[in-house]
């Protein structure tokens, strides 16, 4: 059956914030090149459009003093991560820019008195009020895809993605990707002078997460397979929520007197005391921290949680409440440089796609402004590139696809079966940096991997082995 090969210069994969952020400076940089945005959603797609609470946090710098704090407090909070100054003095410095572009393109910022913008203070970043505020989301989405629509940028909308095609194996040019319909069956192949990663985070690998549904969380795997270099991907923002309707819980409201929690064998234990000076402390981030010493509330409560990352919990005033540590977005991702490029001959990345601005913690807000700082000059190189980039040969770009397409089925049973299984698994063993048994999950998740013909279920299961891994010193992801 003949495949279905479509042609244009910039392929952004994801249409999130980062993903149309790029796709906008691709096309102002270069506006004779054709730039189309895949989606896996018609209409409101990404992590960032689909948020439960419909509003989004900014970190804005808008003079130098703001600008040195953000880089002091980014670096403080990075370990056990790594972080790239050059990227955190980047961020800093064009945020407030990259702000005025979505003011003025219309997103619904909160105004405050004298009309001035609403300004409030971040999470692991409690003394300095730099973070603007935008809500309604599907009011910015539209805002920001009018704007490509206006520039001609062309959308492809209810497609998944299932691997990049890479012609020249010795060069390593990334020149398009593999297709397929979100319904099922179709494929199609895209060539690409150069292509933008930015597929979201991995947080719909666990059970409990706040990430948009039907998202795949199957970016790292896609990206380490191009030959980018990973950085701080066991770290994610995980966060307490009461369950079943998903709202955001004040874990430090149960450090008091009379706070209990039921363990996993049905019993109540008391709250430890020595826990309770930690209650400021912790009061200042939502997300459980890495390396700080508040984390010892969170890992007290982990250890009672059971595999499905639940726990009840009693809060004198209040009563019992099930709360769930869930999964919220990735610190790490493939590492670039400045402009976004990861590396690797036509491919850059951005959002949670990219890492090296963050560390193993983030200050709130701090992505969004990532996805714009770091959007903007991933599509304004990726523009360039593909500009100056030599021909694609078209007759071996469809021979690797049909080979993508060929060694990469789908398997509906694999995913029923295997998928549940892994994001039970991820829940119970690798949140906030891994717990006892992850090491021997992770085997068992690379057991599977030789068995498996679905290429969704495949891609997860890679993913969830570069999660799951642990970091050397030097941040870089390898092999359990």
């Amino acid at each position: 059956m003949p495949l279905t090969i479509l042609h244009t210069d910039v392929l952004v994969l994801g249409a999130g914030l980062a993903g149309m952020r790029a796709a906008w400076a691709a096309l102002e940089t270069q506006p004779n090149l054709n730039v189309t945005i895949v989606s896996d959603h018609f209409g409101l797609s990404g992590s960032s459009f689909t948020n439960i609470n419909d509003k989004l946090g900014m970190q804005v710098c808008r003079n130098d003093r703001e600008r040195e704090n953000y880089i002091r407090e980014a670096t403080s909070i990075a370990a056990p991560g790594v972080i790239d100054p050059d990227l955190v003095r980047i961020l800093a410095e064009e945020s407030e820019a990259r702000f005025f572009d979505l003011v003025r393109i219309g997103f619904p910022f909160v105004r405050g008195e004298h009309q001035d913008y609403f300004r409030t203070t971040g999470c692991f970043s409690p003394g300095e009020t730099r973070a603007v505020v935008f809500t309604g989301l599907s009011v910015a989405f539209e805002k920001i895809k009018n704007k490509l629509l206006s520039f001609g940028g062309r959308f492809l909308e209810g497609w998944l993605v299932q691997d990049l095609v890479k012609i020249d194996q010795r060069q390593g040019r990334i020149c398009g990707a593999v297709l397929q319909s979100a319904a099922g069956g179709e494929k199609v192949a895209v060539t690409a002078r150069s292509v933008i990663v930015a597929l979201g985070g991995p947080a719909s690998l666990f059970i409990q997460n706040v990430s948009e549904p039907g998202t795949q969380g199957i970016a790292q795997a896609i990206l380490k397979r191009a030959g980018a270099t990973m950085v701080n991907t066991p770290y994610l923002q995980f966060m307490w929520y009461a369950v079943p309707e998903r709202r955001f819980w004040s874990i430090q409201s149960c450090l008091k007197e009379g706070a209990l929690v039921r363990n996993l064998g049905g019993e109540l234990l008391t709250v430890q005391k020595k826990l309770f000076g930690l209650a400021e402390e912790r009061a200042t981030h939502c997300p459980v921290g890495y390396g700080l010493a508040d984390s010892a509330v969170d890992q007290f409560f982990i250890e009672h949680i059971n595999p499905n990352g639940e726990i009840d919990v009693f809060e004198p005033g209040k009563g019992w409440s099930t709360i769930a540590l869930m999964a919220h977005a990735g610190n790490g991702g493939a590492g670039i440089d400045r402009d976004g490029w990861t590396g690797v001959p036509g491919i850059y990345a951005c959002g949670e796609s990219a890492g090296g601005m963050h560390g193993a913690n983030r200050i709130g807000g701090a992505m969004v402004t990532s996805t714009q700082v770091f959007g903007a000059r991933a599509g304004k190189t990726a523009a360039n590139y593909a500009a100056d980039a030599d021909t694609i040969n078209e007759k071996a770009f469809e021979i690797i696809a049909k080979q993508i397409i060929h060694s990469q089925k789908e398997d509906e049973n694999q995913q029923r079966e295997i998928i549940p299984w892994l994001r039970k698994g991820m829940q119970e063993f690798a949140i906030v940096g891994g717990r006892p048994g992850l090491k021997s999950f992770m085997a068992q998740v690379r057991e599977q991997l030789p068995s498996v013909r679905d290429w969704r279920t495949r891609l997860a299961l890679e993913s969830a082995l570069i999660i799951g891994g642990r970091c050397t010193d030097s941040g870089l992801w390898y092999t359990v």
